[in-house]
């Protein structure tokens, strides 16, 4: 064999190797080409092991929806925008009729908005405009209840209470967002009570649901709390063992007592539109409540709207006071083992107080141009929203992504 040929051999067979062993490195990469990054921000660990973890949280909120108008709801909606400044929606005229003094309560599922006004009104929400438009088949069945306030559970479920009726109107929602029919939930109180229900509240993860009430009978006699868990595939109501509960104070009306739960749903507070305090219980896994040390807690005049926050792994709470000409907005840290509610500082608000609402670490006051951000130690530093008023509305909903 010629030199020339022997190069030309040797040649092919380096070719031939260094072509097998990419091959060979190529097939190797592929079982692993991207490692899993260790999360850097690993969930806080439930401190009550006795309720599962909640869902993992989500996508900040980047739209806020109110209602206003009496005997006629309009909607009017604003986005966030990164900083925490808003923007005002330029949207279409909605407006539905509504029996009753006070605009409606309004909630989400996904990118899908419940107004309740002639039946329950779905709109489907452009997550990037916030545009709106009714959902076919929109609105869904006749429900003709004064004061009537909706609440989703998760993606699921929609339960609706009204101020005029003692029982909760339950409906599935389905893929599409239409709402189905349940059976409905008789709420039964003490003997000589005559129910007035708030809003319901539902947990994070959709395990149990609660709905405070006047007793509608006496303005000495205290309030209740109604508490179920929910049964997360027919989402039916199961009454928890003790249910209603007593909330340690008169209440005659509803109004005011709409609450929230922390993030793992553990505990549930509810103000104390008549007593200037604030009522914590903890919740059991059968949804029973027992009131936690200390309960209530010293707030305002007139509280209502609480908010809860999580900064890092500490949970703050936050209510309005409308009535308080100082300490418009009281902030509190919670114990996320006990419940307990340590006072961190009130805060004015000299143009007005109205419903509060968060995203992230912001949270808006809407009966003002005033949003405040929420610091490591839950103190509150207020910034211009760019927006010169609100419009006093009845009721909000921050839309969160899911």
């Amino acid at each position: 064999m010629s030199s020339q040929s022997r190069r030309t051999s040797l040649f092919l067979c380096a070719l031939f190797l260094l072509v097998s062993l990419i091959v060979c490195l190529g097939c190797g990469s592929n079982s692993s080409p991207n490692p899993a990054t260790p999360n850097p921000n690993p969930a806080t660990p439930n401190p009550n092991p006795a309720n599962p973890e909640p869902p993992p949280p989500s996508v900040s909120s980047q739209l806020i929806y109110l209602t206003a108008g009496s005997f006629e709801t309009r909607l009017y909606g604003f986005q966030i925008q990164n900083d925490g400044t808003l923007t005002t929606l330029d949207l279409a005229s909605f407006t539905f009729p509504f029996w009753g003094p006070e605009a409606p309560g309004i909630t989400s599922a996904g990118p899908v908005l419940y107004v309740p006004s002639d039946g329950i009104t779905a709109l489907s929400v452009d997550l990037q405009s916030g545009q709106l438009s009714p959902l076919p088949g929109s609105p869904f069945p006749q429900l003709s209840a004064v004061g009537a306030s909706p609440t989703a559970c998760g993606q699921n479920f929609l339960y609706v209470t009204s101020n005029n009726l003692a029982e909760i109107f339950g409906f599935e929602i389905t893929s599409g967002g239409a709402l189905h029919e349940l059976p409905q939930t008789q709420l039964v109180g003490p003997v000589g009570s005559s129910p007035v229900p708030a809003a319901a509240v539902v947990d994070p993860s959709c395990r149990f649901l609660f709905v405070p009430s006047g007793n509608g009978i006496s303005e000495t006699q205290d309030g209740f709390i109604f508490a179920y868990t929910i049964d997360a595939n027919s989402g039916i109501l199961n009454a928890a063992p003790g249910s209603p509960f007593g909330l340690g104070t008169p209440s005659f009306f509803g109004t005011g007592l709409e609450g929230t739960t922390d993030v793992y749903g553990n505990f549930l507070y509810v103000p104390l539109w008549g007593s200037q305090g604030l009522a914590a219980f903890s919740v059991d896994m059968d949804a029973a409540l027992t009131p936690v040390p200390g309960s209530p807690f010293a707030t305002g005049t007139f509280p209502e709207s609480p908010v809860v926050v999580t900064v890092g792994s500490q949970q703050f709470l936050y209510l309005a006071n409308v009535l308080s000409s100082e300490g418009a907005i009281t902030a509190f840290a919670i114990d996320s083992e006990t419940g307990v509610l340590t006072h961190i500082s009130d805060y004015s608000a000299e143009s007005g107080i109205g419903l509060l609402v968060s995203s992230g670490n912001f949270l808006y006051n809407l009966g003002n141009d005033v949003g405040y951000a929420v610091n490591q130690d839950g103190t509150l530093t207020p910034f211009a929203t760019g927006v010169s008023s609100y419009v006093a509305g009845s009721a909000t909903v921050p839309l969160v992504y899911k």
